[in-house]
Parts: structure tokens; sequence; C-alpha cells
């Protein structure tokens, strides 16, 4: 969702101070075109801008050319407060509730793939280490290092596993 993150801070780097200058609602007007506030979240299905001012924020454009002719200003009022409030709990309470959905079809697609492994001390195993190394194609690399031998079992997820003579480490289960 946030792909563009490293091009807009690369962007911000380069761009010249003049131009950075704060606009009404704080934002460096060199973002105001380009920065997603109306895209809502996978997981919430909400925008930031909902769960954090309990509305939608205007466009840019909207400043520039000003406010429709029929469109009243909202009055701080007790009235306005609560209803804000309500807006406010109501979506708290349907982001907890999509989270609470997607965390469940997470940890149903997690279990799917995950294997019971159990290994006893001394048994050799491979260990998973997707690290790559400079100057040599990715597709020549193996992301697989051993074999080791498992030296000492920690607890069901963890393992000390031995290279050489004096050499171990601690790894989880997930990567053996």
């Amino acid at each position: 969702m946030v792909w563009w993150r490293g091009s807009i801070a690369l962007w911000l780097m380069n761009w010249p101070s003049t131009v950075m200058r704060a606009s009404e609602t704080g934002t460096p007007s060199c973002l105001c075109f380009s920065w997603p506030t109306g895209q809502a979240h996978e997981a919430t299905r909400y925008t930031p801008a909902c769960l954090m001012l309990g509305r939608e924020l205007r466009l840019p454009v909207n400043l520039a050319t000003g406010r429709p002719p029929d469109e009243e200003l909202p009055t701080v009022t007790t009235g306005y407060a609560t209803a804000l409030q309500e807006r406010l709990d109501k979506a708290g309470r349907q982001v907890r509730s999509n989270l609470q959905l997607v965390g469940q079809a997470m940890r149903q697609r997690y279990s799917q793939r995950v294997r019971e492994a159990r290994y006893a001390v001394g048994d050799r195993v491979w260990l998973h280490n997707p690290r790559r190394k400079r100057g040599l194609s990715p597709k020549l690399q193996s992301p697989w290092e051993g074999p080791y031998h498992v030296q000492e079992v920690m607890s069901d997820v963890t393992y000390r596993i031995q290279w050489g003579q004096n050499r171990s480490r601690v790894v989880n289960v997930d990567r053996l």
C-alpha cells in the first residue's frame, strides 16, 4: 500500500526548500497533489484521515477554488462535538472488527502452510538463510546453508545448531 514512500522521500530530499512551504493544513505544498489521502487501508477499510479526524480530507483543489456555495461552514457546538465523537467511536469499533477478521484470515493462511517440525539432538538440518552475496547473480545463490547438527532443543520452536567445532547459533524452527 505504501510503495511510493521511498520515491516521495527521495523527491523531498531533492526538492528546493523554497517550495516547501506549509499550507493551511500543515502539509508541504509540494505534497498537496501527490499524496494519496483518500485511499482506504486494506485491513481497516478506513482512510487515516477518517480515523484521526472523523471525516475525509478535502482535496487541495477545494482549498484553491474555494468552498462550494451550497456548503455551509460547520460550527463547533456541543452537538457537533457529540456527533464527531459518535462517528469516531463507530469508526473505532468497525476498525477493531475489521482488524479482528483480517487477523483471523492471516492466522488461517499461516496455519495452512505451517508444518509441525520436530528435531532431535544430533539430527542434521539445513538452515534457510536468504542473504545474498554481492557480485553473484541471485539465480546462482542457494538460500540454504548446511548441513548443521542440532546441538540442543531449547523450546518447541527454538534450536541451537552447530557447525564446525566451536560455532553454534540459536535459530527458529521455521528456518530449518
